[in-house]
């Protein structure tokens, strides 16, 4: 199957705009990560995500934009190419409202003109130099980078659902037929030495434990989504009755990983892709956007930025920098 047609798809919150915020603090619990700022702020920057998408990806076929009914005062709507998708519009009605992404992500297959081969981008990934469509999709298969790591912080939020996710692909598949059956695949060349040699030690436990976190830009099958939701329904629906992020949840990783798994992918390089946090090190961000060092880089908010208008203001300088003009998805 080839993948000619490729869509993006997007998902963003204003956590700033105030009717939103008194709806989620209606429903609201005791956990305090439920009305934490830094996992639903603006950063003002999503110009620069449409406008490196044009400049670096103009062969995207659509892009899918995925919010709760917002939408910023300078998009622009009549761009043939823009499909707007409000959360009622695909996710089942018995889970809204939402204040998780996983709920919004889990669901995604269920926009009816989404194609088979699709990107999903958070809105803190970006493109900063060009791509092309084999980046992201080889033979029709999505690429992935084949690497297995451990879970060594169970007391955060985050690794909990990561290990419900090793939990549920071990549930299903074998990590021992993979490695039987796709060696070239876990060595690929595209591997470090270390990276492989981590690998056949981490084997050797025969589960998976995780897989390392690329928190990327990331190629999905529709189809595999569909499957998975057909064959183990319980475990998708449980985690899209949760109105905030849960311990409890699985997240989008599961998709990937399981074909990944089952060999359904090819082999991604990921040398040009960088993952930063904000707050930490912001001028090596901010000149790696300017210099076009990577493709694609995260600039991922965990709350780390004691002062958040100087670190927006350095990142987003260097978005102006290289992305200064107005591109076709804005007014």
């Amino acid at each position: 199957m080839e993948s000619d047609t490729i869509d993006f798809v997007i998902t963003w919150v204003d956590g700033g705009d105030k009717e939103w915020q008194k709806e989620r603090n209606k429903y609201a619990g005791k956990d305090p990560e439920d009305l934490a700022d830094y996992r639903f702020r603006d950063w003002d920057n999503l110009r620069y995500w449409f406008r490196g998408i044009e400049k670096y990806a103009p062969w995207v076929n659509n892009i899918y934009f995925v919010t709760n009914g917002q939408v910023p005062e300078w998009l622009n709507l009549n761009n043939p190419k823009l499909k707007w998708i409000k959360h009622e519009d695909y996710i089942p009605e018995e889970y809204l409202p939402t204040f998780s992404s996983h709920p919004i992500e889990l669901n995604l297959h269920n926009i009816t003109e989404l194609s088979e081969h699709f990107v999903y981008f958070n809105d803190d990934t970006f493109l900063t130099d060009y791509v092309s469509k084999e980046d992201f999709f080889v033979n029709g298969l999505p690429r992935y980078h084949a690497q297995l790591d451990v879970n060594n912080n169970c007391d955060e939020q985050f690794e909990h659902i990561i290990l419900n996710d090793a939990q549920f692909v071990n549930r299903y598949l074998s990590l021992d037929v993979s490695f039987r059956n796709n060696k070239k695949m876990w060595y690929d060349n595209t591997h470090a030495f270390k990276s492989k040699i981590k690998n056949w030690f981490l084997s050797m436990f025969h589960n998976i434990c995780a897989i390392k976190n690329i928190h990327m830009p990331t190629p999905i099958l529709k189809s595999t989504m569909i499957e998975l939701w057909e064959k183990y329904p319980s475990d998708f629906k449980k985690t899209s009755s949760h109105k905030f992020r849960s311990i409890e949840d699985i997240n989008m990783y599961v998709f990937s990983w399981y074909d990944l798994i089952r060999g359904n992918c090819m082999p991604l390089d990921i040398k040009r892709i960088r993952y930063f946090v904000l707050g930490k090190n912001d001028d090596i961000v901010s000149e790696a956007i300017r210099c076009k060092k990577y493709k694609m880089i995260c600039v991922n908010d965990t709350g780390a930025a004691e002062n958040y208008e100087v670190t927006k203001s350095k990142i987003n300088s260097a978005f102006e920098e290289v992305l200064p003009d107005k591109c076709s998805y804005e007014l």
